[in-house]
């Protein structure tokens, strides 16, 4: 009864029918990452962008060491992000 036309039709059919599905279903995965990737860097650059710009403001203003320390850390909590404060030669001078 298994080696009989109607039955080999319908699992040709239902392997079709799985291959199409697993096919589609990677090429929406693939797509959904790449969107997804592509906001989430927005969104960090955003970021990067607005702290760069505070930053550059408050250093015209001469802060001390602690006062930088706990606005950088502050900023890192608020943006949910690792931030560095370089100064122009590329030295560290706070990192969360």
């Amino acid at each position: 009864m298994h080696s009989s036309i109607r039955w080999r039709l319908a699992l040709s059919f239902a392997t079709i029918a799985l291959l199409a599905a697993l096919l589609l279903g990677a090429i929406l995965l693939a797509l959904l990452l790449q969107s997804y990737s592509a906001r989430e860097r927005a969104y960090l650059e955003g970021n990067a962008t607005a702290i760069g710009r505070t930053l550059s403001q408050y250093s015209a203003a001469a802060p001390s060491t602690d006062a930088a320390r706990e606005l950088v850390k502050g900023l890192a909590f608020l943006s949910q992000a690792r931030v560095r404060w370089l100064d122009a030669k590329g030295a560290t001078l706070v990192d969360t």
